[in-house]
C-alpha cells in the first residue's frame, strides 16, 4: 500500500511537471510583435499590453485592432490582436497562430500615476488547443518615468506563474527638440538564465512628418528591420509596418486599426468645412466657483473664458452662441466675457447671442454679437444706471440710538448710512463718478457693436426705455426674431448653409491629447472674495496656508491671485500680503 501511494505520487509530480514544461514563456519581442516603438516612447504602445504603466496618461477610452499576415501575402492573416483601455484599465487579447492551430493570450491591467511617474500592473494567461501552444500565466508590473519633457524611460518586470522564469525589460526615449518631431529610442530584454550579452534589443527613431503622419523605423539585433507610417485621423487612426528579414527581404506585414482619444492630426482641419457652432446655455448663475453638489446651474467664469478661447481657436468653428436666458451675472465679469467674445470676433469667429427678458446689463453683453436674437415675446429695458443707499439716522432717533461716525477720511463713506439722512457731497461725487464712467463705457460698446451714434443711445435710455421685441428690431438693437430652440433653423439663414452643432467638451484645445512628456508646469489660481476678514469673506487665515503650501510646491511655476472684495480689515488684508510676498519670493 505504501508502494503503490509513492507510485501514484511520483506519476502525479512527473505529470504536472510535463504538463507545465510543455508550456511556453514567450518573451518581450515574441509578444510584442505589433509593436511599432518602445510602448513608452510613441501613442502608449498597445494600451498596456507590454507595459501597463502606460495607461495612467489614457484620457477615456482607447483601442487598437492590429494583425500581421502570412509572410508576404497580403491578402492573409496570421496573428491578430485586439487592445483595448478605458481610463486607467486595460483588457488585451492577442491571437497567435502556428500552423494549423492557435492560441489566445489575455491581459488584464491596471495602472495608476501622472505625467510625470506612472506605475502599474498586470496579468496574463492563455488559452490554447495544444498545451505546448499555451503560454505561461504571467504577472506583470511596469513603471514609465518622464522627468521632463526630453526624456522617457520605461522598465517592465515579466514573471511567470507557472515556473521559475522572469524577464526584465528596458526601453528609452529621448527627444532632442523637446517635442514628438523627433524621437529616438531603444529597448532590451533580458531573460532569467541568460547573460547579458545574451540580451534581445532594439533602436531606432519617429519622425513626425507633418501634425498627424509620423514614420517609424526600428532595428533588431538579429539584423532584422521594421519601417512603418502612422496616420492620425483625429479620433481614429490607421498605421503600416513592414518587417524586414537581416537579408532586407519583406517578410511580413502589420497593420492597426486605432479608435479613442482625439490626436493631433492634419485631415479634420483640412477636410472639414468650417460650418459648425459652438453652444453655451448660461441659465444661471456665473461665478467664481462652483461646489459639486446641489449647483447644476453654477457657471465657472474661467472655464467659461477657457472655452469660449478654445472656440475661438478651434478651425473647425465657424459660429460661437450663446443662450442669456435667466442669466445671472455680475457687471465685471460680463464685461470680460464680452471682451473674450470680442476677441473671437477678430479672429473671424462670428457671434449669435440669443436673449428672452433683458436689462441693459444683459443687453451690454449681447450687444458685441453679429446677430442678436430674441424671443418673440421678450422684452428689453434699457434702464440705464442708478446708484443709491438707504439711510437710518432717523429710525434709530426714534428708538433712541445715538450713532457717532469716527470718519478718518474724505470719501470714506460707508458709515453713512447710520451717521447721516442724506448723502454727502463727497459720496454723491464719488458715485456719481463711478455711474459715469459705467454708462459712458456701455454707451461706447453698444453704439459702436451696433453701429449708430452715441446719441441715438442717450436717446434710447431717455425716451423709450422699454423695447418689444418688434421695436426693439426697428431701433437696430435686435437682429431678428425666434426661439432657442429653432437656432438651427436661424443659423441656416444667416450663413447660408446647414450648421452642425460641436458641444464645448469637443473642442480641441478641450479634448486634444498632449503628446509632451513630462509634467507641464501648473499655474494655481486663488481666489480672495468678499470682505477682507480673518474667518470670513477672503477667509486670510486659510489664504495664509494655501500660499505657504503653494511656496512649497515644485509643481507650481506661478500664481496668480484674484479679488473680488469690498475691502474690509487692515490686518486680514495685511495677512494676505505678507503670504503672497513670501510666496513670490
Amino acid at each position: 500500500m505504501k508502494t503503490y501511494r509513492w507510485h501514484l505520487l511520483f506519476i502525479f509530480f512527473f505529470g504536472f511537471t510535463s504538463m507545465v514544461s510543455a508550456q511556453t514563456f514567450l518573451g518581450y519581442y515574441a509578444r510584442s510583435n505589433f509593436l511599432m516603438a518602445p510602448p513608452g516612447t510613441f501613442q502608449w504602445g498597445l494600451v498596456g499590453f507590454t507595459n501597463p504603466a502606460v495607461l495612467a496618461g489614457i484620457r477615456g477610452f482607447e483601442s487598437r485592432l492590429a494583425f500581421s499576415t502570412e509572410g508576404s501575402n497580403q491578402n492573409t492573416i496570421r496573428d491578430w490582436g485586439l487592445f483595448t483601455a478605458a481610463g486607467h484599465f486595460g483588457f488585451d487579447m492577442v491571437r497567435r497562430k502556428i500552423g494549423d492551430n492557435h492560441a489566445m493570450d489575455y491581459k488584464v491591467s491596471l495602472a495608476g500615476g501622472n505625467q510625470a511617474f506612472a506605475f502599474g500592473m498586470g496579468y496574463g494567461w492563455s488559452r490554447a488547443n495544444l498545451r505546448q501552444l499555451k503560454s505561461d500565466r504571467l504577472f506583470t508590473s511596469g513603471v514609465l518615468i518622464r522627468p521632463n519633457r526630453y526624456l522617457s524611460v520605461g522598465a517592465v518586470g515579466n514573471f511567470s506563474l507557472d515556473r521559475n522564469r522572469r524577464e526584465g525589460i528596458l526601453d528609452v526615449g529621448v527627444r532632442p527638440l523637446g517635442n514628438a518631431r523627433l524621437t529616438l529610442f531603444a529597448d532590451a530584454a533580458l531573460r532569467s538564465h541568460q547573460k547579458l550579452s545574451q540580451s534581445g534589443w532594439s533602436a531606432g527613431a519617429v519622425v513626425r512628418l507633418v501634425p498627424g503622419i509620423s514614420a517609424i523605423g526600428r532595428y533588431f539585433d538579429d539584423h532584422t528591420f521594421t519601417a512603418g507610417l502612422s496616420l492620425n485621423l483625429g479620433r481614429t487612426g490607421i498605421s503600416s509596418q513592414a518587417n524586414f528579414s537581416k537579408e532586407q527581404n519583406y517578410s511580413a506585414g502589420t497593420y492597426s486599426l486605432r479608435a479613442g482619444g482625439m490626436l493631433e492630426s492634419i485631415f479634420p482641419q483640412i477636410l472639414q468645412k468650417q460650418n459648425r457652432y459652438v453652444p453655451f446655455n448660461l441659465k444661471g448663475r456665473i461665478d467664481y466657483l462652483k461646489h459639486v453638489f446641489f449647483e447644476k446651474n453654477t457657471h465657472p467664469f474661467y472655464r467659461l473664458l477657457r472655452n469660449i478661447q478654445a472656440a475661438s481657436e478651434d478651425p473647425r468653428i465657424s459660429v460661437i452662441a450663446l443662450n442669456l436666458s435667466s442669466l445671472h451675472v455680475l457687471p465685471e465679469p460680463a464685461w470680460e466675457i464680452r471682451e473674450a467674445l470680442k476677441s473671437a470676433r477678430k479672429k473671424g469667429k462670428k457671434i449669435l447671442i440669443f436673449i428672452e427678458d433683458a436689462d441693459i446689463q444683459t443687453y451690454h453683453l449681447a450687444s458685441v454679437a453679429d446677430w442678436v436674437v430674441q424671443d418673440p415675446e421678450g422684452i428689453l429695458a434699457l434702464q440705464g444706471y442708478l446708484m443709491g443707499r438707504t439711510y437710518y439716522k432717523g429710525t434709530l432717533k426714534k428708538l433712541g440710538i445715538g450713532f457717532d461716525e469716527w470718519r478718518f477720511f474724505k470719501y470714506k463713506s460707508a458709515e453713512e448710512s447710520l451717521s447721516r439722512d442724506n448723502m454727502s457731497p463727497a459720496d454723491r461725487a464719488q458715485r456719481q463718478a463711478y455711474v459715469d464712467d459705467w454708462y459712458n463705457l456701455v454707451k461706447t460698446d453698444i453704439s459702436a457693436s451696433r453701429h449708430f451714434p452715441p446719441q441715438k443711445f442717450d436717446d434710447l435710455i431717455n425716451n423709450k426705455v422699454i423695447f418689444t421685441p418688434d421695436s426693439a428690431v426697428q431701433a437696430g438693437l435686435v437682429d431678428t426674431l425666434a426661439r432657442w430652440p429653432a437656432i438651427n433653423d436661424v443659423l441656416e439663414k444667416l450663413i447660408h448653409k446647414k450648421p452642425k452643432k460641436l458641444l464645448p467638451k469637443r473642442l480641441l484645445a478641450n479634448e486634444l491629447i498632449s503628446d509632451r512628456w513630462g509634467r507641464l508646469p501648473q499655474i494655481a489660481i486663488v481666489y480672495g472674495l468678499g470682505i477682507c476678514a480673518m474667518d470670513r469673506g477672503i477667509k486670510a487665515r486659510w489664504l495664509q496656508r494655501v500660499f505657504k503650501k503653494l511656496e512649497k510646491s515644485k509643481n507650481v511655476k506661478a500664481v496668480v491671485f484674484r479679488v473680488d472684495s469690498p475691502g474690509g480689515g487692515a490686518m486680514a488684508s495685511d495677512v494676505v500680503a505678507e503670504a503672497l510676498k513670501k510666496c513670490s519670493q
